[in-house]
């Protein structure tokens, strides 16, 4: 071989081996590249999909705000809203005539935070307006568990009766 092939050998030697270490280079480069944008997407996606659960959980809060104001009612909120309460059934215990006589107790149950009105009543009148009135008492627009009843006879025209039952209390209850 004569001195200018091998010159030539060397120097296509070297361009292979210089082109062979470039082309590696760019693939490894264009593989660390194609990692990161998988992970871009992967972050992309999960952002994506914590804005749709957040517009969802937004359009669920706005769709059940009636329903909201509608369970709120069942419960008692506030002091206002007791006193409100044992006012109407003072004007419905005379409009009914019967007397009536009212103990009232807050109770916490042990089990759960739950909290309860606890109502006694001591009823007097004809046995037809104290059967209505104890109706009045059990079908009250809210979370009402009857604990007792009893009625008894005073006279053919007088009857007497005793109601306890339990209000519940919304959580945020105002003491």
């Amino acid at each position: 071989m004569s001195k200018s092939s091998k010159t030539a050998l060397v120097i296509a030697l070297i361009l292979l081996v210089v082109s062979t270490s470039a082309f590696a280079f760019t693939v490894l480069h264009i593989n660390n590249q194609g990692q990161k944008l998988a992970e871009q997407q992967d972050a992309l996606a999960d952002d994506m999909a914590l804005q749709s659960s957040y517009s969802n959980l937004q359009k669920v809060q706005q769709e059940s705000q009636e329903d909201r104001g509608l369970l709120n009612s069942y419960f008692l909120a506030s002091n206002d809203e007791v006193i409100k309460l044992l006012n109407s059934l003072g004007d419905k215990a005379t409009t009914t005539g019967v007397t009536s006589e009212v103990v009232v107790k807050e109770l916490v149950s042990e089990e759960s935070d739950e909290r309860w009105l606890d109502l006694n009543f001591t009823l007097s009148g004809s046995r037809q307006s104290v059967v209505n009135y104890i109706k009045i008492l059990e079908t009250l627009p809210y979370v009402v568990r009857t604990g007792s009843v009893s009625m008894t006879a005073k006279s053919p025209s007088l009857w007497d009766a005793n109601i306890n039952i339990s209000i519940r209390l919304a959580h945020d209850y105002d003491r």
